[in-house]
């Protein structure tokens, strides 16, 4: 059950299962999450969304979301996150030119704070979209700004918290879910799937 406000996440624990495997990207938690296997978190984003836990021993058992990238065309599923999905423009310079869209489940993206109010295990996909009109020099001002998550609210950012959403990805853009690229183009939706699995820290 997702977490509310207020709430205690999570138990206090000493010893993993026996299954569990150490995980030292994002990559690498949703895949052994998706497997059904517990993961110990010891990199990536949500990692540093966690503290950055470091060691072998442990001290929490916690319930994590998944978000799920779908075809909406086929139903297929093109892919897991348990950290952040990104629609931007292809190529080196995507991000400082045309729209972007960050779909977050931990908050952190790139060792900045760019969903503040995100949570890995509310329930909700955290969603920031920043418009195509905003200049390179705007861009790379909200990006300092993000390091403390001071960049909203801002006219050309747009968050908001959601169970689900659909995005049309056009032939010039691509998805990068917790740092794989993903190949598709049309209508797909990224949606939350609850307590999809257990980490520990």
């Amino acid at each position: 059950m997702p977490i509310r406000p207020g709430e205690d996440w999570g138990v206090e624990v000493t010893t993993p299962p026996a299954n569990a495997v150490v995980a030292a990207t994002d990559r690498e938690i949703a895949d052994c999450l998706l497997a059904g296997c517990p993961v110990i978190v010891r990199g990536g984003s949500l990692h540093s969304s966690l503290g950055s836990p470091t060691g072998e021993l442990i001290s929490r058992e916690l319930s994590v979301d998944l978000l799920e990238i779908l075809d909406q065309s086929s139903g297929e599923r093109l892919g897991v996150a348990v950290s952040n999905v990104l629609i931007r423009r292809r190529g080196i310079l995507g991000v400082l030119r045309g729209r972007i869209l960050l779909a977050s489940n931990c908050g952190e993206f790139n060792g900045v704070s760019a969903c503040p109010r995100a949570h890995p295990n509310d329930g909700h996909v955290d969603v920031l979209e920043v418009d195509h009109s905003m200049s390179m020099r705007q861009r790379r001002q909200a990006f300092r700004k993000a390091m403390s998550g001071s960049h909203l609210p801002h006219p050309a950012l747009k968050a908001r918290a959601v169970e689900s959403i659909d995005v049309r990805v056009h032939a010039n853009e691509e998805i990068v879910a917790d740092g794989v690229a993903i190949s598709a183009v049309g209508s797909i939706s990224i949606a939350v799937c609850a307590d999809a699995g257990t980490i520990f820290i």
